[in-house]
């Protein structure tokens, strides 16, 4: 009897480590399981914010070429300014701004390399300094040359510009 128990024992100890390490076995693959499902909802939400910035950015090149339409409107208004074109312009504006576009400011700002781009520099001028009387400060912008836009905050065309010495 003594024998038998004993083989019972051992059979005990076997199936206890068995058991043991089935366990750990297991509580490995959870762990796995859950990496992976953590990796795979982070790539979901990689995926909508990549698509969101894919949609929010695929005008942009449409955007670039209604800008030469828009400015050509915008001299030929300058030249012939009535109630019509200035309508006109008005709704051509409000569509760009509703597509995420917005005019670069310019004229009394201070030179920004993400925004403008320098063509030229002056001495500083009274007369020049942004339309006040007082000389521009060095670094100031002092002349537009042609305007600069954001698309969603990001410099599309950058505005190209005088600035002061």
């Amino acid at each position: 009897m003594s024998e038998e128990l004993e083989n019972l024992q051992e059979e005990l100890d076997a199936a206890t480590v068995a058991l043991e390490s089935a366990r750990k076995e297991a509580a490995d693959n959870l762990d796995g399981w859950k990496r992976a499902k953590a990796d795979y909802a982070n790539r979901e939400k990689d995926l909508v914010r990549e698509k969101s910035e894919i949609i929010k950015f695929a005008n942009a090149r449409l955007l670039l070429e209604f800008l030469a339409v828009y400015e050509s409107l915008c001299e030929a208004i300058k030249n012939t300014e009535d109630g019509g074109t200035a309508l006109i312009k008005k709704q051509f504006e409000d569509l760009l701004k509703k597509y995420g576009l917005e005019k670069i400011k310019t004229l009394g700002e201070q030179f920004d390399y993400n925004l403008h781009e320098a063509v030229g520099t002056e001495k500083s001028d009274p007369s020049v300094g942004a339309g006040s009387p007082r000389p521009a400060v060095p670094g100031e912008i002092i002349k537009e040359i042609q305007s600069g836009y954001k698309l969603h905050g990001e410099t599309l065309r950058p505005a190209k510009v005088i600035v002061a010495e």
